[in-house]
Order: C-alpha cells, then sequence, then structure tokens
C-alpha cells in the first residue's frame, strides 16, 4: 500500500509537469503569433527545464514500478495501473489511482497536441520567409536557392538553414 501512495503521488507530480508544459506552450504559442523571439527562446529553456523533471520522475517511476513488481511477482513492464487499481489491496486508493492515470493521460495528449500545433506554426513561418527570401531575390537577379538543409549553397555555405541573400 505504501508503494502504491508513492506510485499514486509520482503521477500527480507528472501530471502537474505536464500542466506547466501546457502553460508554457500556451505561452510559446503567444510568443509565435507576436514574433518574440527574446521570450520564445527563454520559453524554450523553460520547457528544457521541464522535460528533465519529467525524466527524473520517471525515472523514479521506473524504480518504484520494479520494487513493486517484485511484490506482486510481475515484470515491471508488464504492470498496469488498470492492474493495480483492480488488486483488492488497492480497493482504498482504487478511485485516486484511475483518476490520475486519467489526468495524466489527459494532460500528456493536450501537451503533444499544443506542441505539435506550435512546431506546424513554426514551419508555417519558415516556409513564408523562404519563399518571400527566394522571390526578392529573383526580383532582383539572384539565385532562388536561398535555403540549405544538410548541404551547401553554391559550395560556400554552412549547411543549415542559412540566408545567402536576403534583399
Amino acid at each position: 500500500m505504501i508503494l502504491i501512495n508513492q506510485l499514486i503521488g509520482l503521477l500527480e507530480q507528472n501530471s502537474n509537469l505536464y500542466g506547466e508544459m501546457i502553460s508554457k506552450v500556451e505561452e510559446e504559442n503567444l510568443a509565435i503569433q507576436r514574433c518574440d523571439l527574446d521570450r520564445l527562446n527563454e520559453l524554450v529553456k523553460e520547457k528544457e527545464n521541464i522535460s528533465l523533471k519529467l525524466k527524473m520522475v520517471d525515472e523514479s517511476r521506473k524504480n518504484l514500478l520494479v520494487k513493486i513488481a517484485s511484490e506482486t511477482g510481475k515484470a515491471a513492464n508488464e504492470i498496469t495501473i488498470g492492474e493495480l487499481a483492480e488488486m483488492p489491496e488497492n480497493a482504498s486508493v482504487r478511485g485516486r489511482l484511475l483518476a490520475v492515470k486519467e489526468r495524466l493521460l489527459g494532460d500528456a495528449a493536450a501537451t503533444k497536441e499544443r506542441n505539435d500545433f506550435n512546431r506546424r506554426l513554426i514551419g508555417r513561418a519558415m516556409n513564408t520567409i523562404k519563399e518571400s527570401l527566394r522571390y526578392a531575390n529573383n526580383l532582383v537577379g539572384g539565385p532562388g536557392n536561398t535555403y540549405s538543409n544538410g548541404k551547401h549553397v553554391e559550395g560556400r555555405m554552412p549547411s543549415g538553414m542559412v540566408v545567402t541573400r536576403s534583399y
């Protein structure tokens, strides 16, 4: 029972971190819309910090599952929250365990959905910039290939997203 309560605490902590991540992703969306690059850089660092915390909580959860597995006679990677909730000895915490599972699944899905939206938004903005620069280069008689993706532009530019002409 003590291990299950510890697991519930870790899952709640995990869910809270996803809640923080959702907040940062929503702030990121506003920063993208405002083209606030300084704030975007700050948010990337904050999201990385939350990601590190999530990784630490996940490692703690895995270690705890090994202990729970030794008590139940199952392999740690085979144990599910649903199975733990159905065990008679966990009847008093069944509701909390299932509730935190649902909350965690919802928070993780919401974070992924919002993060994917921001990724698409940034991708579209980059495509618009690339096309605008290509068009401007063509207007002044320059090369149409303004960007490189893993190759050199005209044999002299380093790989990556590189602007060869921006007027």
